[in-house]
């Protein structure tokens, strides 16, 4: 539901804002220049309409159009916004365009930056328009079928073919995907079971490429640390003039010299404890000289494995843990490959059994739309005739295709027929916006209850309409208030007697300041006094009698008092 409109700097309006706070039939009048069409224009440019520099009020730099809804009863549009990350947090959408002189027009979506095609996606199912010179959506055969599809009320069944037709769809990928490995198949697995069988062959486990690394390091200098246990254990005790034996002979010595002074024995003992320690660190290098050998075989054996990994590692992965994965997806697809003829077989029979339900579900869909669209169609002939559309029969053409798509195997399209004379042309070759408009309210009408929660404005539906049709036209645009939010724009006044708000559009010229001489237009809404006054203006003209005014009056208190339908 449309809760706000508010536009600056557009065409002839300065700045302007319409509250429309309820639901309900919401009603736009005023005189001839107003300014009426141009507010249209500029909620046609809210909902995805061509922009132009030319819309932008005179000596401005751009023009804003901004527009608040509530999508409380749309949540499938808020589940839309959510994934596309523009969800106002609650069942608000404010929608903000701002067309500039540069032609760098931007567009916000509950204060995002988006584009004209998230905008398109979603409008068009919160608003729609009826009038002689913009779009009606209704004249899409799309629009059609969904109307179609929501008076007969075939959401869920059509949620449910649409299941099976995305699964044979997703089989037939894949059917299509195994076809065409199939020619390169045997190939592809000769080269798989080479690369499993080199890596199996090689038998890495993990982490052996940094142990492997360390032991070549301390292979390759095996010479060097035997060199140095051998020097430190000559050194230390086996040689003649070895550290252990000078440290025996000062220890002797001393021994007999602490008697003459005991002030040595601390020196004779330090001198006892270094030669035990010298002695188990010769000891220790002895144990390494007979226990670590040097190996040339086992550095050659471990040189060529590190050789061997190196070239796994180029073909696989850098690191052990990454040649193991390759081969573990390798064997996957493997088994992928020579099972291919099984699952081949068993996606064609998977296939053949969503194609089976499909088949079904369309029949019954199509069986479904036939008779919803026979009651339709007689419901809508019963409106159009109170509408002074006098030999113009309405009817639904439904076609049965031979392949399914993704709602069905129908193709539906909306036929008019203005005389018995005439053939019944699709509802898109109307060339009357009158009569387009009128044929939509009577659709409107029909299917008010079935239909999704939206905002129609009429425009022109009542050109060329006067009397008892003008007032049935007013009931009808009520009765689908009683639905949705109908916004009319209309001049005359037995359609304006049935608004649940009556709104003025009126202009002024600008007499002083900075803006002397520019024409300003305003909207407002009536109360009850001078909802009689501007119904009076409708009914007798710029020159307002006693007697306008007591019609206007008695036609508003009728009107309100009757009882629709």
């Amino acid at each position: 539901m449309l809760l706000e409109l508010k536009v600056s700097h557009f065409a002839i309006i300065d700045s302007l804002q319409v509250h429309f706070l309820r639901p309900g039939l919401n009603v736009l009048t005023g005189e001839t220049g107003a300014g009426k069409s141009i507010l249209l224009k500029s909620l046609a440019l809210l909902l995805g309409g061509k922009a132009s520099p030319d819309v932008i009020r005179t000596g401005c730099d751009q023009a804003i159009i901004e527009g608040a809804f509530d999508l409380s009863h749309r949540p499938e549009i808020r589940a839309e916004l959510r994934e596309q990350a523009l969800d106002s947090g609650d069942d608000s959408l404010v929608i903000r365009r701002i067309i500039s002189q540069t032609g760098k027009h931007r567009l916000y979506i509950n204060g995002n930056l988006s584009t004209l095609n998230v905008l398109e996606k979603i409008i068009p199912r919160l608003v729609e328009i009826t009038s002689q010179n913009e779009h009606h959506s209704l004249l899409k055969q799309s629009s059609q079928l969904l109307l179609l599809d929501n008076f007969a009320e075939l959401k869920d069944l059509k949620t449910k073919y649409g299941e099976y037709y995305e699964i044979a769809r997703n089989h037939r990928i894949e059917i299509e995907n195994l076809k065409q490995t199939t020619r390169d198949r045997e190939q592809k697995i000769d080269f798989l079971k080479f690369q499993i069988n080199e890596i199996e062959t090689f038998n890495p486990a993990l982490g052996e490429d940094t142990d492997m690394a360390a032991r070549f390091q301390k292979a390759r200098a095996s010479t060097r640390l035997h060199g140095f246990a051998e020097k430190a254990e000559n050194s230390l005790y086996s040689n003649d003039q070895s550290v252990h034996s000078i440290l025996k002979e000062l220890q002797q010595e001393g021994e007999t010299l602490v008697n003459l002074d005991p002030k040595l024995k601390n020196g004779v003992g330090g001198l006892k404890e270094a030669s035990i320690l010298i002695e188990d660190a010769a000891f220790s290098f002895r144990d390494y000289l007979k226990n670590e050998t040097i190996d040339a075989e086992e550095i050659e054996r471990i040189e060529d494995r590190l050789s061997d990994l190196k070239k796994l590692q180029k073909k696989y992965g850098t690191t052990v843990e990454d040649i193991l994965k390759f081969k573990n997806e390798a064997q996957h697809e493997l088994e992928k490959l020579e099972s291919h003829d099984e699952n081949l077989k068993n996606l064609q029979g998977q296939l053949k059994n969503a194609e089976d339900k499909i088949q079904k579900l369309a029949k019954e869909l199509h069986q479904k739309r036939e008779k919803a669209a026979t009651k339709l169609t007689s419901g809508i002939n019963h409106q159009i005739k109170e509408l002074n559309m006098k030999g113009t029969e309405f009817s639904i053409r439904t076609t049965e295709l031979s392949e399914p798509g993704p709602s069905g195997t129908d193709e539906v399209l909306f036929m008019i027929r203005a005389s018995q004379k005439d053939e019944a042309r699709a509802v898109s070759k109307i060339a009357s916006g009158g009569e387009l408009s009128r044929l939509m309210l009577a659709i409107k009408q029909v299917v008010a209850a079935n239909d999704l929660h939206m905002t129609y404005l009429f425009d022109e539906v009542d050109a060329g309409v006067s009397g008892p049709t003008a007032e049935k036209v007013g009931r009808k645009l009520k009765a689908i208030g009683s639905y949705h939010q109908v916004v009319c724009i209309t001049h005359l006044p037995q359609v304006a007697a049935f608004a649940d708000a009556h709104f003025l559009i009126s202009k002024e010229v600008v007499t002083s300041g900075p803006a002397k001489g520019q024409v300003k237009s305003q909207v407002t809404e009536l109360a009850a006094k001078e909802r009689v006054q501007e119904l009076g203006r409708m009914i007798s003209g710029e020159k307002i009698t006693a007697a306008s005014l007591t019609h206007a009056r008695e036609m508003i208190k009728e009107f309100s008092a009757k009882t629709l339908n």
